[in-house]
């Protein structure tokens, strides 16, 4: 939803590009298509190995995916194609996505 990371407390090192949203102007996107691919740009490495979290929400603020998975190629742009187990989204529908990194994950 936002194009770059949130502030505050963070155990994140300091990058000189954040963590960003690749979307277009004024956080509106459309699509084609039912099952679309999102881009983040991740200035981070993927080393040590950690997972990331993606998840969908639709106009009413539903939760109606989240999927977890391992983070590779960073820092770099990470693509996610959103995959034929959610649900497609629907024409004339809002939704709003989150992606997830958390630099000192609990063990």
């Amino acid at each position: 939803e936002d194009r770059q990371g949130s502030s505050g407390r963070t155990n994140c090192p300091a990058v000189s590009k954040p963590l960003t949203a690749l979307i277009p102007k004024y956080n509106i996107g459309l699509t084609l298509s039912g099952y679309p691919t999102f881009m983040i740009y991740v200035p981070y490495s993927s080393t040590p190995e950690r997972n990331v979290e993606f998840v969908l929400f639709d106009e009413d603020d539903n939760e109606i995916f989240k999927q977890r998975m391992p983070l590779t190629g960073t820092p770099g742009i990470v693509k996610f194609k959103l995959p034929q187990s959610a649900p497609m989204l629907e024409v004339g529908k809002q939704y709003r996505w989150q992606f997830f990194y958390q630099c000192n994950p609990r063990l």
